[in-house]
């Protein structure tokens, strides 16, 4: 062979090595997009936990005592931090009482117009994760109108692997008559 046609020889193979990187690139390119439409086409919903307190109303006169009950629900967790807010000039909220689903409490403090709980499941029962009543509470009307108890969702916590489980919530509405 000559070296003129080992040159176009050459030539020609390092043409057809440039076309090939193209095409794989122009390929490869076009499977990553379309392998990313498909994992974003399905998107997977996580459950979430429920908090409720019921009653979800109350009709009660100036100075009754009523026993509130804080509940979860849906997916079981292992730590919680709750906050509720109220208007402490409305009603007198007290004798907190720790529930069946978190055997440590962390904290439990009412005053100045909120109830803070925090409550977690010791270590040694991280499988035996449960819902149900978390705590319960009195309420005691102070002066008619209305009160309202509703959970301050920036500091509300449902702990499940590291994630915050929070679903829906309610608010308790008291009619002071």
């Amino acid at each position: 062979m000559t070296t003129q046609k080992k040159a176009v020889f050459a030539a020609f193979l390092f043409i057809i090595f440039v076309l090939s990187l193209l095409g794989g690139a122009y390929f490869s390119r076009h499977a990553i997009e379309n392998d990313t439409v498909y994992r974003t086409a399905s998107p997977t919903e996580k459950p979430m936990t429920i908090l409720t307190l019921s009653p979800a109303s109350l009709s009660l006169t100036k100075g009754q005592k009523q026993t509130v009950t804080l509940s979860l629900s849906n997916v079981p967790v292992t730590a919680i931090d709750i906050v509720l807010t109220y208007d402490p000039a409305v009603l007198t909220v007290g004798s907190l009482q720790n529930g069946s689903v978190f055997d440590r409490v962390i904290r439990q403090t009412v005053g100045n117009g909120k109830i803070v709980y925090s409550g977690a499941v010791s270590p040694e029962k991280k499988n035996m994760l449960k819902t149900g009543v978390v705590l319960t509470f009195s309420v005691t009307p102070k002066v008619m109108g209305t009160g309202t108890i509703s959970f301050d969702r920036t500091k509300t916590i449902t702990a499940l692997n590291g994630g915050n489980t929070l679903g829906s919530t309610n608010e308790l509405n008291v009619e002071v008559r």
